[in-house]
């Protein structure tokens, strides 16, 4: 799929767009995939411009945390949540403690790496007695590639990895194919 000039296509929610090859979106032009939307690539073909990818949190107040992972290149981590405190930014860490623990990341200079779950606390300025979803935006290249995650064997046997892809994941297909002991 290529988008020129200054033209929009919006995946809206609800929708699955199938790609059969790679997506070429030019320095004006924009793809933009809606909460619930599926924008699912058959080849791993390396994509290239930038598109949004909006995802929402469940509902939340504020000092709530949402486990986040980005399904685009590039998105920096204080760009995506700028109200969150920033030392409210986590990694997993599953070789420290009996049940691993939570590391503070600096937002301002990381961006997401693909597969990897980052813990993310609610913006400072978000409401304390109203749950509401935070309408996350990632913008960025669509990660298309072949992606597997970092597994580190730690004590407690866990491992904070998300979704790299702008489409939802088969569960069963995940649960099948997973190769890692139980």
């Amino acid at each position: 799929i290529q988008v020129n000039g200054t033209a929009i296509l919006t995946i809206a929610s609800g929708t699955n767009v199938t790609v059969n090859k790679a997506v070429s979106i030019n320095s004006t032009a924009n793809i933009i995939v809606q909460n619930n939307a599926n924008l699912v690539q058959v080849e791993h073909l390396i994509n290239t411009g930038n598109a949004t990818v909006n995802r929402n949190s469940s509902p939340i107040v504020r000092l709530d945390y949402t486990l986040w992972s980005s399904p685009v290149t590039n998105q920096n981590l204080l760009a995506f949540s700028p109200q969150t405190v920033a030392n409210r930014f986590y990694v997993y860490n599953p070789l420290t403690g009996t049940n691993g623990s939570y590391d503070v990341i600096l937002p301002n200079s990381n961006n997401f790496v693909p597969t990897k779950g980052y813990l993310v606390r609610a913006p400072n300025n978000w409401s304390s007695t109203i749950y509401s979803s935070y309408s996350g935006i990632f913008t960025g290249t669509f990660n298309n590639s072949y992606l597997k995650p970092v597994i580190k064997k730690g004590i407690s046997g866990y491992n904070a990895i998300g979704n790299p892809y702008p489409s939802t994941i088969s569960a069963n297909d995940f649960i099948l194919k997973n190769t890692f002991n139980r």
